[in-house]
């Protein structure tokens, strides 16, 4: 098995031992621990199991290769850069319930639209900068007042 897994949390991910370009998480975790699939160049697909409520800081940085990671209904957080650098990913779909993206957590991503839940209560400092082609953002009133903040 490519995973390290603790006390229900994905730590790390052996990317000598992927021999796949879509990874399916084991169901039962409840994160997924920090950089766990940092510079995992080689995906291009993510499924996080229902049930996972985090993704921790870094998790996903720089999977240069990333375009789709299915976010669980059950997530709660995104921490900070858990995304950074994933120039492949052009859309997310984040669910309502969804209640913190850390700072950074989309820098310099490919992302080309987001909406953003109106359950998320805290969206963190710089978490959509440098998205070059970023055209859409659809955030919740209760957060516009920072808008610039965002970016």
């Amino acid at each position: 098995m490519p995973f390290e897994l603790d006390d229900g949390v994905l730590y790390y991910c052996n990317r000598n031992r992927l021999k796949e370009t879509e990874v399916l998480v084991p169901e039962g975790l409840r994160g997924i621990g920090p950089d766990a699939f940092k510079n995992c160049f080689e995906i291009t697909r993510v499924v996080l199991p229902e049930g996972m409520t985090f993704i921790a800081k870094g998790a996903f940085y720089f999977c240069e290769s990333l375009e789709e990671i299915v976010l669980p209904r059950s997530l709660r957080e995104i921490g900070e850069e858990a995304l950074a650098g994933c120039e492949s990913l052009r859309s997310i779909v984040l669910p309502e319930g969804l209640r913190v993206i850390g700072d950074y957590a989309f820098i310099c991503s490919g992302l080309e639209e987001i909406v953003i839940p109106d359950s998320v209560e805290k969206l963190g400092y710089a978490s959509l900068a440098g998205c070059k082609s970023l055209k859409s953002v659809q955030l919740p009133e209760h957060l516009r007042a920072a808008y610039e903040d965002y970016f």
